[in-house]
């Protein structure tokens, strides 16, 4: 899709963050949350038009 107004990329970018936890996890919805929040500005911080991901151990 073209971005005519943006002068770093001609496109339109997308950069996601995503958060994962195991079905043993203690994990609240607020915790899910914020990690993929963090996700998210790493991608953006690292290039932007990425994907990364937070998985709980």
């Amino acid at each position: 899709m073209p971005h005519t107004k943006n002068p770093d990329s001609p496109f339109v970018t997308v950069s996601i963050g995503i958060s994962s936890y195991n079905s043993e996890s203690s994990a609240n919805f607020d915790e899910l949350y914020n990690n993929a929040d963090k996700a998210l500005y790493l991608a953006k911080n690292s290039g932007r038009n990425r994907t990364c991901i937070f998985e709980d151990q």
